[in-house]
């Protein structure tokens, strides 16, 4: 075991020296008597344990270990407080600052400091496995359990963040809606299990695309969103083109050649969007003026796109009320010939 001493005093590092040899505890020592050593020490050398004194340089041990802590090159060091006092509020405060031990330096005698140091490296490997069961969960809670892209969930959170973060740094927000056109139709013609592996593919493909400030999510479905973070004006540089480029040749699944095609909308905070609701609205809607263009195609939302969607939904939305309410009426318009003044025809009308 490597064990680092961080005391003032040499005559009791001295002391701790002849406990530690008096239990076989520690195959190499390291002493320091400062923080500057001791914060040089740990950047350049992976310490099992490290012994923290209370008071060196005048420090609380709390900041000792916190300073500690943030230059630990990893999670698996061990540290121990030597407190001046056994008092519980100050005992706790030091846990909370990341001592995985504590044993007062008047109580200190070889078999208690042996069992001090035992209890606190299972009190660190505990820490070590509850933090990775930690960022496993996190993991699955903000990830695509298929492609392994960020969810709706981690979209929707750095959707909200980025906005924010956009209000305060005057920076623009660029939001890119990516869709798979005919995506039913190949898992009904290839299955489902094809169907998966063609939005693996598409999210690896982005993914391996992505620069600086770019990132991608699986909304749901072939639902893809990439975010464009600190822009410094509306323009999503080459993203669109690159991903036709990486989707020019078709992909092959088990010596069956597809091509993926795709439709893209693309909107804009705060040139499109007054908040993150509506700046996803602005995405959907270009991209479903994409769809209407067709396969392989970038749309860029702008007023007279939006108002128009608009106008067309009120008026699909009227049609299905206006159904259900019986409020239209069937009218027959006759067709008169002008040779002859008979008729001919006539027309059926809904008003």
């Amino acid at each position: 075991m490597n064990l680092l001493v961080v005391d003032e005093s040499k005559t009791f590092c001295q002391n701790i020296e002849s406990m530690v040899k008096a239990t076989n505890l520690a195959s190499s020592m390291t002493f320091s008597n400062d923080v500057g050593k001791t914060i040089s020490h740990i950047e350049v050398t992976h310490f099992d344990v490290i012994l923290v004194s209370d008071g060196v340089e005048h420090l609380k041990g709390t900041v000792l270990l916190s300073e500690i802590k943030k230059r630990l090159r990893n999670h698996h060091t061990t540290l121990v407080l030597l407190s001046e006092t056994s008092d519980k509020e100050h005992v706790l405060d030091c846990i909370h600052a990341g001592a995985h031990g504590v044993i007062t330096k008047n109580e200190l005698e070889a078999q208690h400091l042996n069992q001090t140091i035992i209890q606190a490296q299972a009190h660190c490997e505990l820490e070590n496995k509850l933090r990775d069961s930690y960022e496993k969960v996190k993991h699955m809670a903000e990830h695509d359990s298929l492609t392994n892209v960020g969810n709706r969930y981690m979209f929707d959170t750095a959707l909200y963040t980025m906005v924010e973060k956009s209000k305060t740094n005057h920076r623009c927000l660029g939001l890119v809606m990516v869709n798979i056109e005919r995506f039913k139709w190949i898992n009904d013609a290839y299955g489902h299990e094809t169907g998966d592996r063609v939005l693996q593919h598409l999210a690896r493909v982005i993914s391996n695309l992505l620069q600086d400030n770019e990132y991608v999510f699986r909304l749901g479905g072939d639902e893809f969103a990439i975010l464009l973070s600190d822009l410094m004006y509306a323009h999503i540089d080459d993203i669109g083109q690159r991903i036709l480029d990486a989707l020019r040749e078709p992909y092959r699944i088990d010596q069956q050649s597809i091509k993926i095609n795709v439709n893209m909308g693309a909107a804009f905070y705060p040139q499109n969007a007054r908040n993150a609701q509506e700046l996803l609205r602005s995405a959907d809607i270009a991209e479903h003026c994409s769809k209407k263009i067709g396969s392989n195609t970038i749309c860029f939302v702008d007023d007279d796109i939006k108002d128009q969607f608009m106008r067309r939904y009120q008026v699909e939305n009227d049609i299905v009320f206006a159904l259900e309410r019986n409020e239209f009426v069937l009218y027959y318009q006759p067709v008169i010939s002008a040779k002859t003044g008979r008729l001919t025809s006539c027309e059926a009308l809904i008003r």
